[in-house]
């Protein structure tokens, strides 16, 4: 399978996409204010003729909390993690993984067909299997020939 940004193949993390995604990632967080949507876990996409699979660690996060919805070749993910509460006393030495509520749209290489998709969530990582839309994958085009 190759992994997708958009509509361009990219090889690990290295290339001008992966430079345009980095600055981007940059750009949403100087714009972001406090109080609303942090920073959504990394994805990874894949593809192929038949399917797109997208994946996203997100330990902590209750199943049932996560939404997720498909349009034409825009994949939502939303969910929020809620911050631990302290006992009285206790006091935090360090707080690594960001809390609050988180969203990312993922653009699909193509259109996925929204009635069969699945999502998994197992060990704190979510996995979105999107088929290919029938209408969507290429087809072999017959040559006639006059007699």
């Amino acid at each position: 399978m190759n992994l997708y940004y958009r509509d361009t193949p990219v090889n690990g993390n290295t290339g001008v996409w992966s430079d345009f995604s980095d600055l981007q990632n940059r750009m949403n967080r100087l714009l972001r204010g406090r109080g609303e949507e942090s920073d959504f876990p990394g994805v990874n996409v894949y593809a192929d003729d038949e399917e797109i699979i997208v994946t996203a660690e997100i330990p902590g996060v209750n199943p049932e909390d996560i939404d997720i919805s498909l349009e034409d070749d825009v994949l939502t993910m939303k969910f929020s993690r809620e911050a631990i509460t302290m006992e009285e006393g206790e006091k935090s030495l360090r707080r690594e993984r960001p809390t609050g509520k988180f969203s990312r749209n993922v653009y699909l290489p193509y259109r996925g067909e929204g009635d069969r998709v699945e999502a998994n969530f197992k060990n704190g990582v979510l996995e979105v299997k999107i088929p290919r839309a029938e209408a969507d994958k290429p087809r072999k085009i017959s040559v006639k020939t006059d007699k």
